[in-house]
């Protein structure tokens, strides 16, 4: 309607990300200022490496069964059709956002509660969670797939309709994928880190595979 088209969602993305970031910094400047200070922290620094490195090598291992479908379709095929698939996902991915949501706070409790080795509790907030966002995801998941041409059309254009299967299969994937509850994140957080990334290398290697 403002007529910036693909530059003012560049610049829209762009903007919304580095005020978050400025945010980000001065509500920690506010909670944890001696983080800004001079004083030199002491680090367990091989046991931090090797923690980062694990999950920066997971998260690349995510990154790319995420990915890899798209780039491949990219170079097989034409851009309509990369359009129509690459639509369908940034839709379906929607369902897990409550999931997403419920997780970053979920992440910090769950460590709290296993430095304190309280396991049972762990174990009780793990189902109760999963059961909210199971719920809410039947709702989310019967919505889109009833009216997913429609969506479709109404958001892309009459000629991303045809995508509608594309996205039935992407609602299923999600669903399946939180039916599980917060597997991913809770493994971070208690110390199995090595079976996140083992788990997300599996999966990276077996989508370039297949």
């Amino acid at each position: 309607m403002t007529g910036f088209r693909l530059k003012g969602a560049l610049i829209g993305l762009v903007a919304s990300a580095g005020i978050g970031c400025i945010l980000s910094l001065y509500q920690i400047w506010k909670i944890f200022p001696q983080l800004f200070t001079f004083h030199r922290p002491e680090f367990e620094w091989r046991r931090l490496i090797k923690f980062s490195l694990t999950l920066f090598l997971a998260g690349f291992g995510f990154f790319i069964t995420r990915r890899t479908d798209i780039l491949m379709l990219g170079y097989f095929t034409d851009s309509s059709t990369v359009g129509i698939y690459a639509s369908a996902i940034s839709i379906s991915i929607l369902i897990s956002f409550p999931q997403q949501a419920l997780t970053q706070i979920l992440g910090p409790v769950i460590s709290d509660l296993y430095s304190e080795g309280n396991l049972s509790k762990i174990a009780k907030l793990f189902k109760m969670t999963s059961r909210w966002v199971y719920m809410l995801a039947v709702y989310l998941c019967l919505i889109m797939g009833f009216f997913s041409p429609n969506i479709l059309a109404f958001l892309f254009g009459k000629s991303f309709e045809s995508g509608w299967n594309i996205l039935l299969l992407f609602i299923v994937f999600e669903f399946l994928n939180i039916s599980v509850g917060q597997t991913g994140y809770t493994l971070q957080m208690t110390g199995n880190e090595r079976y996140y990334l083992a788990i997300n290398g599996i999966s990276a290697i077996l989508n370039i595979g297949l």
